[in-house]
């Protein structure tokens, strides 16, 4: 360690190009990072709120599912689709 400042004080011209290939070095891995304002993670679970004016629960639940059944065919990943009130068995 000692020889490598006493380098550097004999030789500057080394001492800031060391310094600039950290500066290089730096910025290329700071241009490197994945950066995302939201992290990214895989959603498991989708909650959906309903107003309907004039219709029971049941009602609700039954159009919904309808709605939400018919385009799951081409919904990448999508594996079943639970009513809130629903029993689920194991299985």
């Amino acid at each position: 360690m000692r020889r490598l400042i006493e380098t550097f004080v004999r030789y500057p011209f080394y001492a800031n190009l060391f310094i600039v290939v950290i500066l290089v070095s730096g910025i290329f891995g700071f241009l490197q990072l994945k950066k995302s304002f939201f992290p990214e993670r895989e959603t498991r679970n989708i909650y959906v709120t309903v107003t309907y004016p004039g219709a029971s629960p049941k009602e609700m639940e039954e159009v919904l599912l309808f709605v939400l059944s018919r385009p799951s065919e081409g919904w990448l990943g999508l594996k079943r689709l639970i009513p809130p009130h629903a029993k689920i068995s194991p299985g």
